[in-house]
């Protein structure tokens, strides 16, 4: 018997990273930024919640970045100012309340994030986390480019 080599192909976890995630995976995470919408859109946020519906925008923005998305960059604008005004008004207790005009700034990102995360594949929103960690770690006040901030 002779053995055939194999043809030089894709490693499999090259495939799997170009596939996007589980259905189930991306409920779960789609979920969360729905319960956390919605618990701001109420009287049951907090800074800390409102912080993660701002980290589900710059992450959004950098998955469009990646070519997995289409909504107008002036939106991921309008959606970061709506939060940072969210936490601005919080007292001292840090209840947050998102405001009904804030969040039809922040929901047409919402709807963005659900469908990257069914149809971008892995690696994107990888790269992306990549990107929202060195964003964190660095002094920038925003991921968003300046000129769009300035409109």
């Amino acid at each position: 018997m002779s053995r055939r080599k194999k043809a030089h192909s894709v490693p499999p976890s090259s495939i799997f990273l170009q596939r996007p995630l589980d259905e189930k995976t991306a409920t779960e995470m789609a979920l969360a930024h729905h319960l956390t919408f919605a618990a701001c859109k109420g009287w049951a946020g907090t800074t800390r919640l409102v912080s993660e519906l701002v980290r589900m925008v710059y992450l959004t923005f950098y998955v469009q970045c990646a070519g997995y998305g289409d909504t107008d960059i002036a939106r991921f604008a309008d959606a970061e100012a709506a939060l940072e005004k969210c936490i601005l008004r919080a007292g001292e207790d840090e209840v947050c309340r998102i405001a009904p005009g804030e969040c039809e700034l922040v929901e047409p990102i919402l709807l963005q994030a659900d469908t990257q995360l069914f149809l971008a594949p892995r690696l994107a929103l990888i790269e992306a986390y990549k990107r929202l960690d060195r964003f964190l770690r660095s002094s920038n006040e925003s991921p968003l480019p300046q000129r769009v901030m300035a409109v």
